[in-house]
């Protein structure tokens, strides 16, 4: 066996601006708003996987950086020996949790850097710090004197305080575009030399509404190894459940099989296991064979998931409870098609 080692999302993570595919948009906003002065703090919010904290990190490294345009530091700014790497801090707030944490970070930074610039403190996960753990931050965002950046990164902003949000230069990091989805799709396999090709697999993504670049990535690693386009963006992975076992009991009607697999399930599980869904029962209606029963269930299936969408803007345990209720009717609907008698029924899944 080649003693090789790989992981082919850490080796594709863009160390400049111009390395964000399919986030173009964003891109254009960080560079007129930091072009001329730095905020003294910033919080980038989105979903799971969408880049915040390799664009935290991008910035990072941006601002230390005089040789060119802003976001696209040089490779001396970049070399891992470089003296001003020392200036970027980053901290999981998980582990910040409470006020004393807190208090514990702030003092050893000191007001100006050992070197270069400007110090930068990313702060992962921001949702996670305490009411009080966040108030300590309150000074030192206001704090003009300093060199000191902060950069709040937050799958849900709606738990950072608001007087700490009025003092942050907020962006919203969108996921990956259609457009881009396909691009990242060919540069990946062309990365790795693989020859199939890939227009199956950008097909299956964009059905499925993936636009996490580590989720996309992900796929193509396993497609590029020989998995189906279905099998590829079932990434286990990612979260707390098997989705391909879901969506099959769901098919099938099996409402209690499906209540076993969810209570393993997270709040942050709702919206990848809703993607997950639905791409499956979008694949049984592109089956040729599918009979007119099938056909309406599965549209019915896939209407049930998207009329919930609205929730996203709802705490994620709340769509976890919306979505649970989804699958119980979508069971329902299974279980009321297979009494009409049609022994063809979701027949590609048990072909699964």
């Amino acid at each position: 066996m080649a003693d090789k080692r790989r992981n082919l999302a850490a080796e594709l993570v863009p160390k400049r601006l111009s390395g964000l595919i399919g986030q173009e948009r964003l891109v254009e906003q960080l560079r007129n708003g930091m072009k001329d002065s730095v905020p003294l703090a910033i919080m980038l919010s989105g979903e799971t996987g969408v880049g915040k904290s390799t664009i935290a990190k991008i910035i990072a490294h941006a601002i230390q950086c005089d040789h060119g345009e802003f976001g696209e530091p040089c490779e001396a700014c970049l070399n891992p020996e470089s003296e001003l790497l020392y200036n970027i801090v980053e901290r999981n707030c998980a582990d910040l949790g409470n006020i004393d944490d807190m208090r514990a970070l702030l003092p050893g930074l000191g007001n100006y850097p050992s070197y270069g610039k400007y110090r930068v403190i990313i702060l992962d996960e921001a949702h996670g710090m305490g009411t009080k753990a966040q108030e300590v931050l309150l000074l030192p965002t206001l704090d003009t004197q300093s060199r000191n950046v902060f950069i709040l990164c937050t799958t849900n902003p709606t738990k950072i305080l608001d007087t700490l949000k009025r003092r942050c230069v907020s962006y919203m990091v969108p996921g990956v575009s259609r457009e881009g989805v396909t691009d990242l799709v060919v540069y990946a396999m062309n990365y790795i030399g693989s020859i199939i090709a890939p227009t199956p697999l950008i097909r299956s993504l964009i059905d499925s509404r993936i636009d996490s670049a580590g989720l996309i990535v992900s796929a193509v690693e396993k497609y590029a190894a020989g998995a189906t386009p279905e099998e590829s963006i079932m990434v286990k992975d990612v979260s707390s459940i098997d989705h391909y076992a879901l969506a099959k009991a769901c098919g099938f009607g099996k409402w209690e099989t499906c209540q076993k697999i969810l209570y393993h399930a997270v709040p942050a599980d709702a919206d990848v296991i809703k993607r997950h869904l639905s791409a499956y029962f979008r694949k049984i209606m592109l089956d040729s064979t599918s009979s007119p029963v099938r056909l309406k269930f599965c549209a019915s299936a896939i209407h049930e998931l998207s009329a919930n969408n609205a929730a996203t803007v709802y705490e994620q345990g709340f769509q976890l409870s919306i979505l649970t209720a989804s699958i119980w009717k979508i069971c329902m609907l299974s279980q009321e098609a297979a009494q009409r008698a049609d022994p063809t029924l979701i027949t590609t899944a048990r072909k699964d």
